[in-house]
């Protein structure tokens, strides 16, 4: 199993030029199985030419998909909506998926949302979350119980669970060891900790950083995974660095 997170910045890259071929291009260089996509549009704007982003990667990659809504806005006399959020690109079935939007109103903040679905490799059944979590600390709280809450439902059903996505959250922080008491960061459990502590923030010298994209020295896009899953590799791919802001996770396991 091979799954990849990756910030796509609406297809925009650092060099400011629209080319959703570039993110498609990276996907199927690593030949990734399961693919959490954040910051994806639908149908959003002008910057992203209207496209439904997550309809159109998985028709060029050959992958099922399934898009949730961070933010969903109304259009006079349209009945599509302008939608900007996560999305899900998958070789195998997508058997039920769902959106639970995340930040409340009140605190005038970017909507979150998490991706909550349910892919079938043969007869093992594995749960799979996606999300972008709040640059607000109070928000990212919240946000990362509910998350928390609802993957260890996952586990207590017997089902294998990744969580993936932005955290906007440093390694080895309390938010970061909320998350690690009941899954194992998958950069961690392939390289040890002396590669994935809170060094990694900001040290270039660990290949850990995803962020920014042509400098990475920020680890604040993760894969985390149920104990038992056994990661044999994890690698943050540094190729085509312009296509966003961010650099794309892999990890993978047998």
């Amino acid at each position: 199993m091979r799954i990849l997170t990756y910030n796509i910045r609406h297809g925009r890259g650092t060099d400011q030029e629209y080319q959703l071929e570039r993110i498609a291009s990276i996907i199927s260089s690593v030949e990734a199985d399961v693919v959490g996509l954040n910051e994806v549009d639908r149908m959003y704007s002008e910057r992203s030419m209207h496209d439904d982003q997550a309809a159109w990667l998985a028709k060029k990659l050959g992958m099922y998909h399934f898009f949730a809504p961070s933010i969903s806005i109304p259009q006079k006399g349209h009945h599509q909506r302008r939608e900007y959020g996560n999305a899900l690109l998958s070789r195998y079935p997508i058997n039920k998926a769902e959106a639970h939007v995340l930040a409340p109103d009140f605190f005038r903040a970017e909507g979150r949302s998490v991706l909550e679905a349910t892919i079938q490799k043969g007869d093992k059944p594995l749960d799979i979350f996606v999300t972008h979590i709040s640059l607000n600390p109070l928000l990212r709280k919240k946000q990362l119980s509910f998350l928390l809450e609802k993957a260890t439902q996952s586990e207590h059903n017997g089902k294998t669970v990744v969580l993936m996505g932005d955290f906007n959250m440093k390694p080895s922080s309390r938010l970061w060891s909320m998350v690690t008491d009941q899954f194992n960061d998958a950069w961690i459990q392939a390289h040890g900790k002396s590669q994935g502590g809170w060094l990694s923030f900001f040290r270039k010298d660990t290949h850990s950083g995803t962020f920014p994209s042509h400098e990475p020295r920020m680890r604040i896009d993760y894969i985390f995974v149920s104990k038992h899953v056994e990661v044999t590799h994890a690698e943050v791919i540094n190729r085509r660095s312009e296509a966003s802001d961010h650099l794309p996770l892999l990890v993978q396991w047998v």
